[in-house]
């Protein structure tokens, strides 16, 4: 139903084009200021390391990486170096941040009488 069919003696503009792929959040938390387009964002890979230890290999049965810390070593092989046997690894950094797709802000209204 239209809003002319409700309130016929209005004059209506249909705006929908104005905001067309946006997704709509209600205004506060982590939203950004009322009228305000927010980009989009998403965690990304930032850094990754190798390396080459002596010792004991890492374990990659419980591998994580938490966005916005360098995760664990992941075992990545052996290394012979000479008479001692080093392991290889990898670790990543991932962003942190509110995985969101682009928005607006809106502002809520209720009529109450």
């Amino acid at each position: 139903m239209s809003p002319t069919e409700i309130w016929p003696s209005m004059t209506w503009k249909d705006v929908t084009s104005d905001y067309a792929g946006l997704f709509f959040r209600a205004e506060g938390g982590g939203s950004i200021a009322f009228g305000v387009e927010q980009p989009q964002n998403s965690n990304r890979l930032l850094n990754y390391e190798t390396g080459s230890y002596l010792g004991h290999q890492p374990s990659t049965s419980n591998f994580s990486v938490i966005p916005g810390n360098v995760g664990g070593w992941a075992y990545t092989g052996p290394y012979d170096y000479g008479n001692s046997k080093d392991w290889t690894g990898i670790r990543f950094l991932i962003s942190s941040g509110e995985v969101r797709p682009r928005n607006k802000a809106m502002r809520i209204w209720k009529r109450i009488k």
